[in-house]
């Protein structure tokens, strides 16, 4: 659950709020209660066969067991908690504060200079992600020359398959509407055209074309 939060939002404040694209709320919502059903069964299926796991304790321990140091099912539940909030993004002009105008303009233009550098730090980390993976497949993609003849570099599935992850989750964190991110997805979802791991695996030309378009989107944020 906490790997899908964070690949499915932006960073947003020091404190770890996460910023989540209204346009995503619905389908976020809804795998978040999935894991929250999963989590709360698991919690369930611990508490049921909770009383038999101290049992099997006394008996491990004989005289060396005390019932005291084992909290009751009940307690113990509530040890276990899954729990997601969200808030609004405010506007710069949301200020629910008695203040002179004066005062008002200048906790204004501090909020939205705030609200600039949230967004610039979650474009970065959006684009960070983007390098990250292409990076990653540039390199797993190479073909080395061994002994006169050309190697090719073992790879997973994973790598292609979360290349098509990352063009669907680029649809809707891209919040400000990156010209540069966005012409990166939609080369990299041309590039990939359907294929899998294993069309990359079996083929030397498609492998070449597009470990080529993949340096090329590269080239788009090094050059930015």
């Amino acid at each position: 659950a906490r790997t899908y939060v964070y690949d499915n939002t932006l960073p947003w404040s020091d404190s770890g709020l996460r910023l989540l694209p209204a346009k995503n709320y619905f389908k976020f919502s809804q795998r978040i209660k999935d894991f929250e059903e999963e989590f709360q069964a698991l919690v369930d299926a611990f508490v049921h066969v909770y009383p038999t796991l101290i049992t099997a304790q006394a008996m491990a321990l004989g005289d060396m067991f005390k019932r005291d140091n084992y909290p009751s099912p009940a307690e113990i539940e509530k040890r276990f908690a899954f729990r997601v909030a969200y808030m609004p993004v405010p506007s710069a002009g949301d200020f629910r504060v008695d203040v002179g105008n004066e005062a008002q303009r200048e906790l204004a233009e501090m909020y939205q200079r705030v609200a600039d550098e949230r967004v610039e730090r979650a474009v970065g980390d959006l684009q960070a992600r983007i390098v990250e993976h292409l990076n990653r497949m540039s390199d797993r993609l190479t073909s080395d020359v061994v002994d006169g003849a050309l190697k090719r570099r073992k790879f997973h599935d994973t790598l292609v398959s979360g290349a098509y992850e990352l063009c669907d989750m680029l649809q809707t964190l891209n919040v400000t509407g990156d010209t540069t991110i966005e012409g990166a997805r939609v080369r990299l979802e041309k590039a990939l055209a359907g294929r899998s791991a294993e069309d990359l695996r079996d083929s030397d030309v498609e492998r070449e074309s597009v470990k080529k378009e993949v340096d090329d989107i590269l080239n788009m944020f090094k050059m930015g």
